[in-house]
């Protein structure tokens, strides 16, 4: 009779230790999903910068190369490079575009995350 009694509590906290082991390892994955998340975040973020600095530069240029028409008078290749400039703009601002896309969407991911470990 005793011997049931122990071979049920050794079997209570195998199932209990079997359980923590689950809990521990999902723990771990959710964590390094996170960590996973938050630097993504980050490298979009940095590329998301990047992009607009090069964009703003090429505003600049551009800007530059319309008040001075005098200039593209003397530089007949000028006119080319305004083309270029304008061109790079316009796939820069649709890049940065889709890059905070999916920043925004990395951040839904994350926040779903955090509601998932904190429920």
């Amino acid at each position: 009779m005793l011997e049931i009694g122990l071979i049920n509590i050794a079997a209570f906290f195998v199932i209990i230790g079997v359980c923590l082991i689950f809990i521990a390892a999902w723990i771990i994955k959710s964590e390094s999903r996170i960590n996973i998340c938050k630097e993504e975040i980050a490298r979009l973020k940095n590329q998301a910068a990047s992009l607009e600095r090069e964009k703003s530069g090429l505003v600049e240029k551009l800007s530059s190369q319309e008040i001075a028409p005098a200039e593209s008078a003397v530089f007949p290749g000028s006119n080319l490079e305004t083309r270029e400039a304008l061109n790079r703009n316009e796939s820069l601002e649709a890049e940065n575009k889709k890059l905070k896309l999916e920043l925004s969407e990395a951040k839904k991911s994350l926040e779903e995350v955090y509601k998932a470990l904190s429920a």
